[in-house]
Formats: structure tokens, sequence, C-alpha cells
């Protein structure tokens, strides 16, 4: 059954949380083109390519994640090219050394995707949209540090 661009892009996007959260970093091409530009704020910054991406990602080994998306508005620019604002939440909680600390981002994402000819094998519901460029914004100061208080 053949579903909406609409529909394809928020499913493209909406991999982003299950990849990051579930460490699913071989999932980044059904998400994102491999010459993907990222801007992340201070301290990060610019990532280009899927390859950064999966280093950087990798830095975060001994923090859990957490994200959700909410808030979205697709603005498709042509029949194979979008514009994106998606609101987003992500909790990071480290383990090892420094337990039980965590931050807590309120953010959102500005992407612009590209419809890709796909070649071979893909997900099912992998139409072919591919975020291109991704900025992110965190809108309120992110919580940093707070440990949590215990569980009753």
């Amino acid at each position: 059954m053949a579903i909406s661009a609409h529909e394809s892009i928020r499913n493209t996007i909406a991999r982003w949380p299950l990849i990051m959260d579930q460490r699913m970093h071989e999932k980044l091409p059904t998400t994102f083109s491999s010459d993907a530009i990222f801007h992340y704020p201070p301290p990060i910054g610019t990532i280009q390519g899927i390859a950064a991406l999966t280093q950087m990602l990798k830095t975060l080994e001994d923090v859990k994640t957490y994200h959700s998306l909410g808030t979205q508005i697709i603005q498709m620019t042509s029949a194979t090219t979008a514009t994106t604002i998606t609101y987003c939440i992500g909790v990071h909680v480290r383990t090892g050394e420094q337990a039980r600390k965590s931050m807590t981002i309120l953010g959102h994402y500005e992407d612009r995707l590209v419809k890709e000819d796909i070649v071979g094998e893909r997900e099912v519901d992998d139409d072919g949209w591919r975020i291109v460029e991704r900025r992110v914004f965190h809108d309120i100061p992110p919580t940093e540090g707070q440990p949590f208080p215990a569980l009753a």
C-alpha cells in the first residue's frame, strides 16, 4: 500500500530516536544521506557525513538516551524535496562513574530532506526520503548534571 510523501517523511524522521536510543547506528543510512550535514549547538558544532556522526555517537557509549518527537510541520518544496520542523525532548542519563547524572534537552530539529532513488533492499516503509541537513536547536537551556531523586 502506498503512503503519502508526508507519512514517508514522518517515518524517516521518526527513525532517529530509535537509532539513538536503541544504538542501531547501522540504520543511519535509512534516515540520512551519506554526506548529510548536522549543525549542533556548541560544543559539538557542525558534523558532515554519516561516518563522522557515527564517531560522535560512539563518544556517548556511557549515556543512555530517550528521545521523543512531538509537534511537526512538513512543507513540500517540490515533489522530491521538503523542509520540516520537529519538536523534540531528549533525556540523557550517564552510567558508569557519573551514574545518575542526567541532562534533558527541550528543542527542535529543522531538516531539509530529499527523495533519493533506492537501489537494492530497503525497509518496508522506506520510500527513499533522506535528511540532507539537520539543524539542532536547544529552545530551553538544558538541565545538566542533575542527580535523580531517590525512588521510594
